[in-house]
């Protein structure tokens, strides 16, 4: 089984990237939640500072953005 995506560029440009790079922000997904997990398991029960830039780190680090 084969499938493929067809956009329309430059009109999708937009779209097409987004699905370039789905795998990018699935391992930004599951290394937040990693963290999280990890702060949650400590006993951390407040979001900082330190934790978005934590996040934007990961955007960053793969070349994404939001």
């Amino acid at each position: 089984m084969k499938a493929k995506l067809e956009f329309d560029l430059p009109e999708e440009s937009e779209e097409h990237l987004h699905a370039v790079h789905a795998t990018d922000w699935y391992l930004v997904a599951w290394n937040m939640h990693q963290y999280l997990w990890k702060l949650h398991h400590d006993g951390s029960t407040t979001t900082t500072q330190a934790d978005l830039d934590y996040l934007n780190d990961l955007i960053s680090d793969y070349g994404l953005k939001l």
